[in-house]
């Protein structure tokens, strides 16, 4: 039974202006601004997916089911919305990327 679902596209971005230093490194906030651009032809659409017949967490990245380092970061993300949005259930993370050729 889906708790809930839901799926955001974000755009590639390019950096003209990088912000230096970390103000929260735990949520990723930069210390200062940067000046950037979106491009609209190279983005990533990401689907996030609660259930309770759900057991562990599952991370998908381009189609291959993520292992290691890549799964523990987008995993502690997931923690942080589920626990803002269901309590301790488990949930699934697909993510696909659509590139360009320059």
């Amino acid at each position: 039974m889906s708790l809930g679902k839901a799926t955001a596209v974000a755009h590639a971005n390019i950096a003209f202006i990088k912000y230096w230093g970390v103000r929260d490194a735990a949520r990723r906030l930069p210390a200062n601004n940067s000046l950037s651009m979106n491009l609209d032809a190279a983005y990533t659409t990401t689907t996030v997916e609660f259930a309770a017949d759900y057991r562990q967490d599952v991370v998908v990245l381009d189609g291959v089911e993520a292992a290691g380092r890549e799964r523990a970061r987008v995993a502690a993300v997931g923690l942080a919305l589920r626990l803002t949005v269901h309590g301790p259930r488990s949930g699934t993370v697909r993510s696909g990327r659509r590139s360009v050729a320059w």
